[in-house]
């Protein structure tokens, strides 16, 4: 204690993604305000701007994936359910891409079997090692 003010220090850094988590918790719980009058397409349009920045760096993988799951689970972003379901899928994919995947993330099949897909399209211009990094996942997780 400084005076009579309290020192506080903090040892863990707020990582990108407990940002992103933090933000969609927040756009979650506005969304599930009734009187927001939140729609589909516009969650998706916010969710897709909170994480943009996150998977910048990951083109041409990025592009790909969200027009997919643009494609696929706008219409599941009605309920609560849908909501969570997104922001996880989003975070599930940044980690992927960024190599912090762990082992109790995962996609549905048919997600895996896009994935996989894409980054079969786009290996040529892939950094290796973020090539490398998701084939080994995909690998693993018994997906090819």
């Amino acid at each position: 204690m400084i005076g009579n003010v309290k020192d506080f220090i903090y040892n863990n850094d707020m990582t990108a993604l407990d940002k992103f988590f933090s933000d969609t918790d927040r756009l979650i719980a506005h969304a599930d305000n009734p009187s927001a009058n939140f729609t589909d397409k516009k969650f998706a349009d916010e969710l897709l701007r909170l994480i943009g920045p996150l998977i910048a760096d990951f083109e041409p993988l990025s592009s790909p994936l969200t027009e997919y799951w643009k494609d696929h689970y706008t219409p599941t972003l009605t309920s609560a359910e849908g909501r969570k379901f997104a922001a996880q899928w989003f975070a599930n994919l940044y980690a992927l891409l960024s190599g912090s995947f762990t082992k109790d993330m995962d996609f549905p099949d048919r997600d895996w079997d896009e994935i996989r897909e894409t980054v079969n399209d786009q290996a040529e211009y892939l950094d290796m090692d973020i090539l490398s990094t998701i084939m080994t996942t995909i690998v693993d997780r018994g997906k090819t």
